[in-house]
């Protein structure tokens, strides 16, 4: 996908006509199995990495737009 394409497609899941934007994101979704850490292994501790950085970044990553287009400062 193209940097435009993917910029309208951002633009497109985001209210920002209806509510005028975004002041403030918590992208706090995210999963922990119930095992002791001690006793997790790779491949298990690899899906919690995965699920809970992928959601972080699937939900902050569309407000970035919205955030330096509000004059933001986004890292």
């Amino acid at each position: 996908m193209d940097r435009q394409s993917r910029r309208l497609r951002q633009e497109n899941n985001l209210p920002r006509l209806s509510f005028g934007g975004i002041d403030i994101l918590c992208a706090s979704a995210g999963i922990f199995p119930q095992t002791k850490l001690v006793d997790l292994d790779p491949a298990e501790w690899d899906r919690v990495m995965a699920t809970n950085l992928k959601s972080a970044f699937l939900s902050s990553s569309p407000a970035s737009y919205l955030f330096r287009e509000g004059g933001q400062r986004v890292p």
